[in-house]
């Protein structure tokens, strides 16, 4: 019997929804590395460390107590929080909740993402507008692609891809050259693995072109800066299967 091409495609596309309900059970914990790198003029880093002991779970939503060590900058200890995992993105905080505008985390956030197909393949792509300024970009117009799946394991592998023209949100710019610059088109690529709702490694760089006006000395010109952030979880932290 012949199988068309089109539907042997579709008969190849598997539940997206293994790969990001977060499925944790209380007493379990989530540790991961992140790192910021920002050039503009001179290279800046913030890098530390997070541990989620989770107490409870339920549906759409994950309590945990947190502890995070920037280095050089301090700590925050024993942080009772929640992450609510709602269709339309991710909100921390039990009593009240704040949208998360984070480049990662430790849980895949569909504002940043947009909500995946119901059923995908290596190779699915879909298109999504982030509908405001997040920390590392304006709002703008984004492409993510699954790279590869490992249904075994509940992972995948997603490439991110986007544009925009703004400001990140609540970043300012010094002035360059006496002259206080512009925000231009921003644009970011990175790749993530996602298992079963959190995210094991991502990382993202980020392009901004600033637009300084003409000076007393210099035309109007675009200076470049770059920023990349990298995130990753702590191989087999806190007995996670």
């Amino acid at each position: 019997m012949l199988i068309s091409a089109t539907l042997a495609a579709a008969m190849a596309l598997a539940p997206s929804k293994p790969y990001f309900d977060v499925q944790l059970r209380p007493g379990q914990t989530v540790e991961n590395i992140f790192e910021r790198t920002l050039f503009r003029e001179t290279p800046h880093r913030i890098s530390g460390y997070a541990v989620y002991h989770i107490s409870g779970v339920g549906r759409d939503r994950v309590d945990f107590v947190t502890s995070a060590s920037y280095y050089g900058r301090g700590s925050v200890v024993n942080l009772k929080s929640s992450a609510l995992l709602r269709a339309d993105g991710l909100y921390y905080g039990a009593d009240k909740p704040t949208l998360a505008t984070d480049s990662s985390g430790a849980f895949f956030n569909n504002w940043i993402w947009g909500k995946p197909p119901a059923r995908l393949a290596a190779g699915t792509t879909w298109r999504y507008r982030i509908p405001a300024a997040w920390e590392l970009g304006p709002s703008g117009v984004q492409t993510a692609t699954v790279l590869s799946l490992d249904p075994l394991n509940d992972r995948i592998v997603l490439q991110r891809v986007g544009s925009g023209v703004g400001a990140p949100l609540g970043e300012t710019l010094p002035k360059i050259d006496g002259v206080t610059p512009a925000w231009g088109k921003t644009t970011w690529k990175g790749v993530t693995i996602v298992r079963r709702g959190l995210i094991e490694s991502d990382e993202v760089a980020v392009r901004h072109e600033l637009i300084v006006p003409r000076s007393a000395t210099k035309p109007q010109h675009v200076v470049i800066m770059i920023e990349q952030i990298e995130l990753g979880q702590v191989p087999y932290g806190g007995g996670l299967p």
